[in-house]
C-alpha cells in the first residue's frame, strides 16, 4: 500500500476572508506563503474568493464534493462542519477511539486520535510516533489586511497545556464539556475539545449562532446534558446578565439546575467583577455553585489559557476590582512582569508595579511558522515570551491587565483595527469634521463601559466652538458611523490642532494620543464639549409625555444598552445608536407585550418613525386606519451628504431585505418603496401606471432634482427602469440605474407564478424554509388553498417553518395572508409587461439564479440578463456578487454586496 505523507492542519474561517476584494487576494498570498503552498480543502459554495488569486501566489484547492462519498459524507454535511444532532439540534461526541473530522469553511482539521485521518478504504496510512517537537497543528491569529501569523503547536506544547488545564480542573468523571466556538479558535482546540480527550470525557459542540441569538440557550444546554465546563466571553456575560434579569422580571426566574456547572470560562477580553457578580447572584437559585465563573489570560501562542482565576468574584469583590483579576498560572508556565532596558533585554519589575507581560515554560509555542522576524521580536534574549500586554501581578501572585501594547481595539469580543475605522469615518466625509484628523483607540476605563472597551474617536472640528447644534450633529454622525463599524457605541472626543502629535511622515501618533487621554490630559477639553451637547439635547431631547413613549424609550434604552443617566431622549432617532434590525425586532416584540397590544407592531413601523415618540404615535393610531396615510418611502438612512440612493422593492413588495445594506452605506441617505397594501384597510395597487405615478411623484418630492441612484432588486428592477425611463424623458439625469439579477423579459415568469408559489416564493424570501423546500411544498400549498382556502395553506406553511425565525419576523398568520396577496397582486400587474425605451446606462448585479430560470451563471447571463443591451443607450456592466438570489444581501454577503455598490456608485459619479 501506498504510505500517505501526514498533513499538517492549518484552520480558517470563511469570516476571516475580507469583504474587500484587494485584502482578499493579499491574504490568499500571505497564507500561500506562509504555509508553504498548502493544499485547501472546502465546499463548493465557498469557491469564489479562491477563483481572485494572484497567478503567482496561487492556491491549490480541493472541494469536499470532489472528495469520494465517504469522506465527504465524513467532513461535511452542507455546512462545512460534520455534524450530527440529538434532536435538539446539539452535536455531542466522545473521544473514545478518536473524534469526527471537520472543516471550518476553508482550511482542514482531520484527526483520529493520533492526528490522522484517512480518507480512501484502499490506502493505508503509516502511523508514526511524533517526537514533542514534532509540529502538529498551526493556529492562524486573527490579524487584519492578510498580516495573521501562523503559530506552531508542537505535540509535547499541547499535552503540556492539556496537563496544566488539568490540574486547575476538578473534573466530574462523566459530566461533558460544551463549547459553542468554532473549532478554528484556540478556546475551543485547546480549551474544550482536545482538554475533554485528554480527561476522557464526552463534548458537545453546537453552532455559536444559536446561542448568540438565545444567550440562555447556554444554559439550558448546561442543564438539560449536565455540562461541567464551557466558556464564554465577556460581552457574552454582559448579555446574559440582561436576558436573566428580563426573564426575571417577567415570570419569576429560570427553571433549571446547574448544580453541574463546575467552570464557565472566560476570557479573550477582560471581565468587568460587577457582571460577574450579578451572574452569581441570579444563578444561585439554580445551584451554581459559587465562584463557577472562571476569568483567564492565554492566547493561540500558549494554547489558550494558561493563568486561571478560581475566586471570581468572590475575591475580586474584596478586592474592590472593577475587571476581575486572571488569577496565577497552570503547572508548566511561568510568568513576569518587566521593563525593557536600552540593551532590549527585560528586567523583571516587582510586584505590583505595570510592565510588559512575559511567560515562559513547556504550554508556550516556539515561533510563528516562516516568520522569523515576527519570531525574534516576540521573544526576550533570555527566551521568554512578550505577550504586548501590559500588567501588574498583585500581592497575592494574581495577574491584572491593564492594557496592550498592541493598537488593536477588542470590542464585545471582535478585534478591531483602529486605522480601518479611521478610514471609514475619513470616507464618511461627516459635516464638521476635519479630514484626515480622525484617530482611533480605546480605553478600558470602567467610567466609560461596564461590559467591554469602549472606542474613543478623536478629530477636529471644523464647525465654530460655540455653535453647539453643529456639535451635536457632528458628534451623532461620528457616533453612527462608527457605531455601524464596531457595533458599539463610541467616546467622541473633538480636539485641538495641536494635540494631534504627527510624524515626519505625517501620521497621526495614536499611541501618544491615547497615553494623553488615559492620564486626563484631554478631561477639560471633554467636559466642555459633554456640556455643549448637554445644553443643545436639553433643547431637543424630549421627555415622555404618555406611558407609551416612556415604555418605548424604556425598551430601546434597555436593548441598546444607553444607560439611565444618559441624555437620550424621546425625540431621537434610535438609528443614530447604531441599532440592528435585530435590536429593533426585540424593541417591538417587549412593547407589544408590555403594552398588550392586540396585534405586532410590524418592523417598517419603527423605521418610519424612528423615536420612541414616533413609534408611540404609531402605536396610539393601531386602532384608527383613518391616520394612517400611504407612503411609498421608507427612510432605512437618513444621514450622509451624497445623492440619495433609491431601493425599489422585490416582487412580494417589502424592503425588509434593505435594512442590513442600509447601515452599511454610510455617505448618502437611502430610501426604499414599499408597495400598497400592507397598513390595515388599505387596497394595493390597481396597475402598473399606477405604482409608476406613486413612486415618481414620492421621488421628486423627496429630492426634486437629479442626479438619481435607483436600483432594483428582483421585480424591482423592472419598476426602476420605468421609473428611469421617467425621470429622463422629463430631462434629469439618471447617473446610476441598477438591476439586481433581473432580466428585461419577465412576463412568462409572471404568468407561471400562481398563488401558491407566490406562498413558497415569499417564505423563502424571508428564511422561514429552504429553497428547495420552498419549492417541494407548492403542490400542497395549492391543493389546500383550493380545497380549504389560504388560512389553511398558510397554517401549513407555519408547520413547516423554523419555529424562531417565525417568532423573530413577529407576524401572525393573517399578516402572510395579506402579505401574500399583495405579492400575488404585484406579480399580476408585470403578466403583460414588455420592455419598451431605454435608459442611459446600467449596471446588473448578477448573482445565482433561481434553480427554475436558469442552469447557472453563464446560462443566466448569456441566455436573459443579456437582453439588457437593447434598453440601454450606453454602457451596460454586468458585475457578480457573492450568493444566489435570494441571499445576495443576507448578513454573509451583505457588507460585501455593499462594498461593491459603493465603487459602483463611485464610478457613476454619484
Amino acid at each position: 500500500m501506498p504510505i500517505i505523507d501526514i498533513a499538517v492542519p492549518a484552520l480558517s474561517a470563511p469570516s476571516t476572508l475580507s469583504s474587500k476584494q484587494a485584502e482578499r487576494k493579499k491574504h490568499l498570498a500571505h497564507l500561500y506563503r506562509t504555509l508553504d503552498n498548502p493544499l485547501v480543502i472546502t465546499r463548493r459554495s465557498l469557491l469564489e474568493p479562491f477563483r481572485e488569486q494572484d497567478e503567482e501566489a496561487k492556491l491549490d484547492v480541493l472541494t469536499l464534493e470532489e472528495l469520494e462519498p465517504t469522506a465527504a459524507k465524513k467532513m461535511a454535511n452542507g455546512n462545512g462542519v460534520h455534524s450530527e444532532t440529538n434532536g435538539n439540534g446539539v452535536h455531542s461526541e466522545t473521544n473514545g477511539n478518536g473524534v469526527h473530522s471537520e472543516t471550518n469553511g476553508n482550511g482542514v482539521y482531520s484527526t483520529n486520535g493520533n492526528g490522522v485521518y484517512s480518507t480512501n478504504g484502499n490506502r493505508k496510512l503509516a502511523l508514526p510516533s511524533p517526537s514533542p517537537r514534532d509540529l502538529a497543528a498551526l493556529m492562524l491569529t486573527s490579524g487584519s489586511s492578510g498580516n495573521s501569523k501562523a503559530v506552531r503547536l508542537a505535540h509535547g506544547q499541547i499535552l503540556a497545556a492539556l496537563e496544566g488545564k488539568a490540574a486547575f480542573a476538578n473534573p466530574h468523571p462523566r459530566n461533558p464539556y460544551l463549547s459553542w466556538i468554532g473549532m478554528d479558535h484556540v478556546a475551543n482546540l485547546t480549551e474544550i475539545h482536545l482538554s475533554a480527550m485528554y480527561l476522557g470525557l464526552p463534548q458537545i459542540h453546537v453552532s455559536a449562532v444559536d446561542i448568540l441569538a438565545n444567550p440562555i440557550r447556554l444554559l439550558e444546554l448546561i442543564s438539560e446534558h449536565r455540562v461541567q465546563r464551557t466558556f464564554a466571553p465577556n460581552f457574552f456575560l454582559a448579555k446574559l446578565r440582561r436576558e436573566i434579569e428580563a426573564r426575571t422580571a417577567a415570570n419569576g426566574g429560570l427553571d433549571l439546575n446547574l448544580e453541574c456547572l463546575e467552570w464557565l470560562g472566560s476570557g479573550g477580553e477582560a471581565n468587568v467583577t460587577d457582571i460577574c457578580a450579578a451572574l452569581q447572584s441570579l444563578l444561585q437559585p439554580t445551584g451554581v455553585r459559587p465562584n463557577a465563573f472562571v476569568p483567564g489570560f492565554g492566547m493561540t501562542e500558549t494554547c489558550a489559557g494558561c493563568i486561571y482565576n478560581r475566586t471570581c468574584p468572590s475575591l475580586d469583590r474584596e478586592k474592590r476590582l472593577e475587571f476581575t483579576s486572571l488569577g496565577r498560572c497552570v503547572p508548566g508556565i511561568k510568568m513576569r512582569i518587566a521593563r525593557i532596558d536600552q540593551h532590549g533585554c527585560s528586567v523583571e519589575l516587582p510586584r505590583g508595579e505595570t510592565g510588559m507581560l512575559e511567560l515562559s515554560g513547556r504550554a508556550v509555542f516556539s515561533g510563528y511558522h516562516n516568520n522569523q522576524t515576527a519570531t525574534a521580536e516576540s521573544f526576550a534574549p533570555d527566551g521568554w515570551f512578550r505577550t504586548g500586554d501590559l500588567a501588574y501581578i498583585d500581592s497575592d501572585g494574581y495577574l491584572n491587565l491593564t492594557g496592550r501594547e498592541k493598537e488593536v481595539i477588542i470590542v464585545n469580543g471582535v478585534k478591531y483595527i483602529p486605522s480601518e475605522l479611521d478610514t471609514a469615518l475619513e470616507e464618511a466625509k461627516i459635516p464638521g469634521a476635519t479630514p484626515t484628523f480622525f484617530c482611533c483607540f480605546s480605553t478600558m476605563h470602567r467610567a466609560y463601559s461596564i461590559d467591554t472597551e469602549t472606542v474613543v474617536v478623536a478629530y477636529l472640528p471644523s464647525f465654530d466652538a460655540q455653535d453647539d447644534e453643529a456639535r451635536l450633529e457632528t458628534q451623532n454622525n461620528i457616533i453612527r458611523v462608527a457605531g455601524m463599524h464596531t457595533k458599539s457605541r463610541p467616546l467622541v472626543l473633538p480636539l485641538l490642532p495641536t494635540d494631534f502629535t504627527r510624524s515626519t511622515l505625517g501620521k497621526i501618533s495614536r499611541a501618544k494620543l491615547k497615553g494623553a487621554f488615559d492620564r486626563g490630559d484631554f478631561a477639560a477639553q471633554q467636559a466642555v464639549n459633554d456640556e455643549a451637547v448637554s445644553r443643545q439635547r436639553a433643547l431637543t431631547r424630549g421627555e415622555p409625555e404618555s406611558k407609551e413613549e416612556e415604555a418605548a424609550l424604556e425598551e430601546i434604552r434597555r436593548q441598546l444598552g444607553v444607560p439611565a443617566d444618559d441624555d437620550f431622549g424621546v425625540c431621537d432617532s434610535i438609528l443614530s445608536l447604531g441599532a440592528s434590525s435585530m435590536d429593533l425586532i426585540a424593541i417591538l416584540h417587549r412593547l407589544r407585550a408590555r403594552l398588550d397590544l392586540p396585534e405586532p407592531i410590524q418592523l417598517v413601523e419603527i423605521l418610519e418613525n424612528p423615536s420612541a415618540r414616533g413609534l408611540a404615535k404609531r402605536i396610539a393610531d393601531m386602532n384608527n386606519p383613518e391616520a394612517r396615510e400611504y407612503n411609498p418611502v421608507v427612510t432605512l438612512q437618513p444621514f450622509g451628504n451624497k445623492a440619495p440612493l433609491w431601493l425599489v422593492h422585490p416582487g412580494v413588495g417589502e424592503i425588509l431585505v434593505f435594512l442590513n445594506l442600509a447601515k452599511h452605506i454610510a455617505d448618502r441617505p437611502v430610501y426604499a418603496f414599499r408597495a400598497k397594501g400592507f397598513n390595515r384597510g388599505e387596497e394595493p395597487f390597481e396597475d402598473l401606471e399606477s405604482v409608476l405615478d406613486c413612486y415618481v411623484a414620492a421621488m421628486r418630492k423627496r429630492q426634486p432634482q437629479g442626479p438619481y441612484a435607483i436600483a432594483g432588486y428582483s421585480y424591482g428592477a423592472m419598476l426602476a427602469f420605468e421609473v428611469s425611463k421617467r425621470l429622463e424623458a422629463d430631462g434629469d439625469q439618471v447617473r446610476y440605474c441598477g438591476s439586481w439579477n433581473l432580466p428585461p423579459h419577465i412576463k412568462e415568469r409572471m404568468r407561471q407564478l400562481d398563488w401558491a408559489e407566490c406562498v413558497a416564493n415569499l417564505f423563502y424570501f424571508v428564511s422561514l424554509v429552504e429553497e428547495d423546500e420552498a419549492i417541494r411544498q407548492c403542490p400542497t400549498v395549492r391543493e389546500l388553498a383550493q380545497e380549504q382556502g389560504t388560512a389553511a395553506a398558510i397554517a401549513y406553511m407555519r408547520s413547516i417553518s423554523d419555529p424562531d425565525r417565525w417568532v423573530e419576523l413577529g407576524l401572525s398568520e393573517e399578516d402572510y395572508i395579506n402579505w401574500a396577496a399583495i405579492a400575488s397582486r404585484l406579480q399580476g400587474l408585470a403578466k403583460d409587461y414588455e420592455p419598451s425605451g431605454s435608459v442611459a446606462n446600467m449596471d446588473i448585479f448578477v448573482a445565482d439564479p433561481l434553480q427554475l430560470v436558469a442552469k447557472n451563471r453563464e446560462d443566466w447571463i448569456e441566455n436573459r440578463l443579456s437582453k439588457w443591451k437593447n434598453y440601454v443607450r450606453g454602457e451596460l456592466r454586468f458585475i457578480n456578487v457573492r450568493g444566489a438570489h435570494y441571499t445576495m444581501l443576507s448578513p454573509e454577503h451583505v457588507e460585501s454586496f455593499a462594498e461593491t455598490l459603493r465603487k459602483v456608485l463611485a464610478e457613476r459619479g454619484v
